[in-house]
Order: structure tokens, then C-alpha cells, then sequence
């Protein structure tokens, strides 16, 4: 079963010299972790990112948003169960 997990990063607070760009990547409850990837906000300042987990494991399991650059900070698990 593929899952579709999507979230918003809101950008704010940044200092005027700063480069305006986010590094973010998807981590999840089995270890895995994708390549970071660096988007720049939007006007609104967001970014809109989304990725999908083929998962064919019964069980309870997660996957959340992690900033990696300019601060590193996890975003909440989005908890799941899949039932076969």
C-alpha cells in the first residue's frame, strides 16, 4: 500500500543577511531517511513539501518532517496503522 504524507514548513524570523533557503528531508519509524532536499519559501513564506512510503508491513508506524538547515528540528509523527 503507498501512503501520500504531506506538510507545510513555515519560514519566519529570519535574520537580513541569511540565505532564505530550507534544507528538509522525510524520516521515518524503520530508519529510513531520504536525501535532504533545499527549497526556498514562497512569498507567503511556505514550503509545501509531500513525499509517499510503499509499506507493505502490518503495524503501527510513522514518518515526519525534519528540518535540517538553517536549525534542525523535527516536525510532530505522523502516526499510521496498516492492517492486512
Amino acid at each position: 500500500m503507498t501512503f501520500t504524507f504531506r506538510a507545510t514548513i513555515r519560514a519566519t524570523n529570519w535574520p537580513p543577511d541569511a540565505a532564505q533557503q530550507i534544507q528538509y528531508r522525510w524520516i521515518r519509524d524503520d530508519g529510513g531517511a531520504n536525501r535532504p532536499t533545499a527549497a526556498t519559501p514562497n512569498a507567503d513564506g511556505a514550503i509545501r513539501a509531500s513525499t509517499t512510503w510503499q509499506l507493505g508491513v502490518p503495524g503501527t508506524h510513522w514518518e515526519a518532517l525534519q528540518v535540517v538547515s538553517p536549525r534542525l528540528q523535527n516536525g510532530p509523527k505522523m502516526r499510521f496503522t496498516l492492517a492486512c
